[in-house]
């Protein structure tokens, strides 16, 4: 069985195959080079050295399904993945946003503003500096 060098109407004639490129000299394999002086892409032989030119400058297109191209943009799966946060103000009156150092309450716990109870630490530190104008 003889098997033919594609033509260049049968290359990529179905959609999804992947269109290999053969030597009109010596039927072998066509490896894809860039030229970088001429900004072209040229399809070269291994064994007899021959060179050919890529027609078009498209050299990939991806085509979605419609089920893909309408889904894109939608999130919905975002608002049952735990690892993104919670954007919403705190609402519950149990959550309370303490310091990860001291265990200090960082929030008031019914209204969700930050929480002007300082430490005395905090306190004779400020009053100190205030004294010293820094």
């Amino acid at each position: 069985m003889s098997m033919a060098s594609p033509t260049a109407s049968e290359e990529g004639a179905g959609s999804g195959e992947i269109a290999y490129r053969f030597c009109q000299e010596c039927s072998n394999l066509l490896y894809p080079r860039e030229d970088r002086a001429m900004n072209k892409l040229l399809y070269i032989c291994k064994s007899c050295h021959s060179v050919q030119e890529h027609e078009s400058a498209c050299t990939y297109r991806q085509n979605l399904s419609e089920a893909a191209q309408e889904s894109m943009g939608e999130k919905a799966y975002v608002a049952n993945d735990p690892t993104v946060g919670n954007p919403s103000p705190i609402d519950d009156e149990d959550d309370m946003v303490m310091c990860t150092m001291c265990g200090q309450c960082l929030r008031c716990s019914k209204c969700g503003l930050p929480n002007n109870n300082e430490s005395e630490e905090d306190q004779t530190q400020s009053s100190q500096s205030e004294q010293r104008g820094y």
